[in-house]
């Protein structure tokens, strides 16, 4: 734990009737948000790889509400359909609550998979639990609305 905060994890699962390969192939492009993220005005890479490989991969995703995005590539794993990227600035968040989040898409039966979407931040120990808990909950409900969009965009384009 960092002195004076408090680490809050979520995870939400969504399955897909869609092969993993399929669903990887449009959420695991790292740039590629706006492609089927409603209310992303633009999404670019600054920079190439992942942090663990000595790469400096940022992107930069500007939004209908006027913020601007910046998260870093800390791990690509194409064979295991997995990438982890940290917040460097958000509104709300920056680089102090050290915001780590994973995205996996899982095979599971013939033409199906599990995409699971978790993160583990810090928040100040002297922010209420109440207003913790609500923020936590926001994060969880915006990874279930752009779960359900994906899956909007992956039944139009591959039905």
């Amino acid at each position: 734990m960092v002195r004076n905060m408090v680490t809050l994890e979520l995870e939400v699962e969504r399955q897909f009737a869609h092969a993993a390969d399929t669903v990887w192939e449009l959420a695991g492009d790292f740039g590629g948000l706006q492609s089927w993220l409603p209310g992303v005005l633009s999404c670019r890479v600054e920079g190439a790889g992942a942090a663990d490989t000595g790469g400096n991969a940022v992107r930069v995703i500007a939004v209908v509400d006027g913020s601007v995005t910046r998260e870093r590539l800390e791990s690509l794993d194409h064979a295991a359909r997995r990438y982890s990227y940290s917040i460097i600035e958000a509104l709300g968040l920056d680089a102090d609550n050290h915001y780590l989040s994973t995205f996996l898409v899982l095979p599971q039966a013939e033409g199906r998979c599990l995409v699971r979407w978790s993160a583990r931040f810090c928040l100040p120990l002297k922010m209420p639990a109440r207003k913790r808990k609500q923020l936590r909950d926001r994060i969880a409900g915006m990874y279930q609305y752009c779960l359900g969009s994906l899956a909007t965009t992956l039944r139009r384009d591959h039905s």
